[in-house]
C-alpha cells in the first residue's frame, strides 16, 4: 500500500492533468481538430505558463514515490 501526503497527491493530480493534455494534443494531431481548438504547439509557450511548474511537480512526485 502506498501512502501519499496531501502535497504528493496534489503533485500527482497536476501531473495527470498535464499528461491528459499531452494525450489530447496527440489525438488532435492524429485525428484532426476534435474540439475546435488549436493544439498546444500552435498556441506558443506563453499560453502554458504552468508547463514548467508541472514538469517540476512531476519530478518531485517521482522522487516522493521512489521513497515509498
Amino acid at each position: 500500500m502506498i501512502t501519499l501526503t496531501c502535497s504528493e497527491l496534489g503533485l500527482l493530480q497536476q501531473r495527470l492533468c498535464e499528461r491528459r493534455r499531452e494525450l489530447l494534443a496527440t489525438l488532435h494531431g492524429e485525428y484532426g481538430d476534435l474540439a475546435g481548438a488549436r493544439p498546444p504547439e500552435e498556441l506558443g509557450p506563453e499560453s502554458h505558463p504552468d508547463e514548467t511548474a508541472s514538469r517540476k511537480a512531476s519530478d518531485q512526485l517521482r522522487t516522493a514515490l521512489a521513497r515509498h
